[in-house]
């Protein structure tokens, strides 16, 4: 069987919101056919206006029409209750 190299990318938030690298990062990364998912560390996020939301949300989307699962990871409770609110859980958590 032939081994896929294995490509990661670390989409970690150190700011207040987690719009900041987002806008950046996110296409290039999902340019790459051998990715198919990617996990975004959110935990120093400690504020999320609707601007991070929107671009949580295209983010998502942008990796959905690539075929690529797209999971937030290590989502504080602030932040998870604006999610499950808005109802973005659905499309940005990994089920449980």
């Amino acid at each position: 069987m032939d081994s896929v190299p294995h490509r990661s990318c670390s989409l970690v938030s150190s700011t207040r919101s987690p719009r900041s690298n987002w806008r950046r990062r996110c296409p290039w990364l999902l340019r790459d056919p051998r990715v198919t998912h990617v996990e975004v560390d959110v935990a120093l996020v400690e504020f999320c206006d609707s601007g991070g939301l929107s671009a949580l949300m295209a983010a998502a989307l942008l990796a959905a029409d690539r075929h690529v699962l797209l999971n937030l990871v290590q989502i504080r409770l602030p932040l998870q209750r604006i999610l499950e609110a808005t109802k973005l859980s659905r499309l940005l958590c990994p089920p449980e």
